[in-house]
């Protein structure tokens, strides 16, 4: 890779590092252009965890179906004729924008955890403003914890202390 080690700056992201990786797959020959990329070999040579991606798969992949429900299904707006009647713009909202809207949301919530919340905590013992940075910035999280009957801040792998 041509990222520089100890450069000064901020860190090379993760889909920087993925795609440069898969550039200097192609221009060494290993990928060929145009060749499929299998998951599973680059997964394991960039160090991402399987099994995150195959999380955030599945739930891009209910976000897909419940959106389509409101296309296609029986309390959907199709049901009661506002929807549906011009076939250019049927589905492009449901069936693309929202699952891929829902997953970029994901990714982004779990990056300002790693990269930011867990800053601010290093930086402080402050109970109360840990607790508000986990909530303001993770609000997918927050309610999904409030629903579930726990405390809408809460990390199981990370007490607040």
């Amino acid at each position: 890779m041509s990222f520089e080690r100890g450069r000064r700056g901020p860190a090379p992201s993760n889909v920087d590092l993925a795609l440069e990786a898969i550039r200097d797959a192609i221009v060494t020959g290993r990928l060929r252009p145009g060749e499929r990329i299998k998951e599973i070999p680059l997964a394991d040579e960039l160090g991402f965890s399987r099994a995150y991606w195959a999380s955030r798969s599945r739930a891009t992949a209910w976000a897909a179906g419940y959106s389509l429900q409101f296309e296609f299904g029986p309390l959907s707006e199709a049901s009661i004729g506002n929807v549906g009647l011009n076939p250019e713009t049927t589905g492009w909202v449901d069936h693309v924008v929202t699952p891929a809207g829902a997953l970029g949301l994901m990714v982004a919530e779990d990056a300002l955890d790693r990269y930011f919340i867990r800053q601010v905590e290093r930086w402080t013992s402050n109970r109360v403003l840990r607790a508000s940075t986990r909530m303001l910035f993770n609000p997918s999280r927050t309610m999904s914890n409030a629903a579930q009957g726990r405390a809408p801040w809460s990390r199981p792998a990370r007490p607040l202390r």
